[in-house]
């Protein structure tokens, strides 16, 4: 039976609307959109604003990323009253290891380019790298120099 899955994350974008000012405008929102961007490329999927379920009805999100392997796609959406990130999937017909697979990876490059602004902000040169690792898929390195 299709049922779309909504994952909660821990990134949540709260600066901007702790301070009355448009979510749009909180600097984890270019971050989270900029990881959206790299995983799609990574997966060789096309960014869009809605996915589908197994019906075929749409689903709006702020960031969607639909690959071939998973035509329906992954959406992330960002409450407006809270900031919360969610994932949104219907994964109906054996499609639950490319959806974890889409989540895994955006949530994994959001984290590395938050580690990666925040040490900046605190004035360090910093390096990001990434490696494929055999049990563990892959790893980013950061690296900050002060």
């Amino acid at each position: 039976m299709s049922h779309v899955t909504t994952l909660a994350t821990e990134i949540k974008l709260e600066t901007a609307l702790a301070n009355g000012h448009p979510l749009e405008s909180d600097p984890g929102w270019t971050l989270l959109e900029d990881a959206v961007k790299i995983a799609a490329e990574e997966l060789g999927g096309e960014l869009s604003t809605n996915i589908r379920d197994y019906y075929g009805r749409k689903l709006r999100c702020d960031w969607g990323i639909v690959t071939e392997g998973f035509p329906r796609g992954v959406g992330v959406r960002v409450s407006r009253s809270d900031g919360e990130v969610t994932f949104a999937y219907d994964s109906y017909g054996g499609y639950d290891a490319i959806a974890e697979k889409i989540c895994d990876s955006i949530a994994q490059n959001y984290t590395a380019l938050a580690v990666t602004e925040a040490l900046r902000s605190l004035n360090y040169q910093v390096d990001l790298s990434e490696e494929a690792h055999p049990t563990e898929g892959r790893r980013f390195l950061v690296k900050g120099v002060l």
